[in-house]
């Protein structure tokens, strides 16, 4: 539905599942224990990490790049 009203809209479609996806993945990429709620080791992996590598995650964050400028 949001990809139809983007469409209808002529805006951009920014899927946020890709998002979670890519987020998700890195942090189990770096081996951090998904039980962990530790929200400093989340960020610091976040800020230290590329997730430009992630598959699906290079798409939307092109696309959030594109956007940006």
């Amino acid at each position: 539905m949001a990809r139809n009203i983007a469409s209808a809209l002529k805006i951009p479609y920014f899927d946020t599942d890709l998002l979670y996806r890519a987020v998700a993945r890195k942090v189990l990429d770096e081996g951090v224990d998904p039980q962990i709620h530790s929200a400093e080791e989340h960020v610091r992996l976040l800020e230290e990490g590329d997730l430009r590598g992630c598959g699906e995650g290079r798409r939307m964050l092109e696309i959030a790049y594109k956007m940006g400028q």
